[in-house]
């Protein structure tokens, strides 16, 4: 009689159990990781380990192991640890606690040992379990946080700072002119901004405009006794980025220089002399990331336009880049 008791109220039990994780369900599946709809209002915490098992005409089949690996107020993303059997993860399984073992908080937890699941026939008596907590989701549907920011990148190797959105850099630095323009320039500095949006395979595709200083002579000038007040070069380019692992990176592009020289006569008149020429450059950069949304970065480039000869310089610069929300 003391024994059939035990066996009744150990049923009683697991039947609670069940039905308290009955809404704990797998909503969305990438690959090896899901979305599941209860979160941390509901007891879900990060380094949880949970049972995935799916419905079928027999009855409950295990599926995998699971470990949450974020959890958010209504939501929580998990990944498949030890596949239990051959199939993978799919919308609608449900999840179930582990009994034997369930960390403390905020602890993780790393053991991934499959433990042996309560009997659910009538034959066999479950062992006790303590109740897990989660309650009912409460929170209106159209309330509930968007989920997509939760779903790991299925290529764990990309680069943690990818800026997928827009992003605005603004840089300055000096340039250095070779070529014919040595002859003409001293090295001196240039600003500029760019927009730039993520394209696929780490490719960046955007706009800059930079203007730089020169300073020197300018040789052949027929200025009969004036000078020089300013020289500088005008560039709007389309610039194209490339990455290679998580932070260096290979540029190039072309687009409009518009040099322009400002004189002044020696009876006090001001003149200026200006043009617009086709040009393209090539360079290399690092990014130096502070966070998800910024990151510092420096790099080096030549470039070229054409007049009626090539000129050419080379132009070293940082920067600062953040995220447009």
């Amino acid at each position: 009689m003391k024994s059939l008791s035990l066996s009744f109220l150990s049923m009683m039990l697991l039947a609670n159990m069940l039905h308290a994780i009955e809404s704990a369900v797998i909503i969305k599946v990438n690959g090896s990781y899901g979305i599941i709809s209860q979160g941390v209002n509901q007891g879900i915490e990060e380094g949880q380990i949970f049972f995935v098992k799916r419905e079928t005409p027999t009855g409950l089949k295990d599926v995998a192991q699971v470990k949450v690996i974020r959890a958010t107020a209504n939501r929580a993303a998990v990944e498949q640890i030890s596949p239990i059997s051959k199939g993978s993860l799919e919308k609608g399984d449900k999840l179930f606690v582990d009994q034997n073992a369930r960390p403390p908080a905020p602890k993780l937890q790393t053991n991934t040992t499959r433990p042996q699941l309560p009997a659910t026939s009538g034959s066999q008596a479950a062992a006790p379990v303590k109740k897990n907590g989660i309650e009912p989701i409460t929170e209106p549907a159209h309330k509930s946080p968007d989920v997509s920011s939760l779903t790991p990148p299925a290529n764990s190797n990309r680069r943690k700072y990818d800026l997928k959105k827009p992003w605005i850099g603004i840089n300055v630095g000096a340039i250095f002119p070779t070529g014919e323009l040595s002859n003409i320039y001293s090295p001196n500095m240039n600003i500029g901004a760019s927009y730039m949006v993520a394209a696929a395979n780490n490719f960046n595709l955007g706009v800059e405009i930079s203007k730089s200083f020169l300073g020197g002579e300018v040789s052949g000038a027929a200025l009969e006794g004036g000078s020089v007040s300013s020289s500088s070069i005008l560039q709007a380019l389309v610039v194209f980025q490339k990455y290679f692992g998580d932070y260096f990176f290979v540029e190039g592009g072309g687009g409009i220089f518009r040099p322009k020289i400002q004189t002044v006569s020696i009876d006090n008149v001001k003149s200026s002399f200006a043009s617009s020429n086709f040009g393209a450059f090539g360079g290399v950069g690092f990014l130096v990331p502070t966070s998800p949304y910024a990151g510092f970065t420096l790099r080096g480039r030549v470039h070229n336009y054409f007049d009626q000869t090539s000129r050419q310089y080379f132009g070293l610069a940082g920067g600062f880049r953040f995220k447009i929300h």
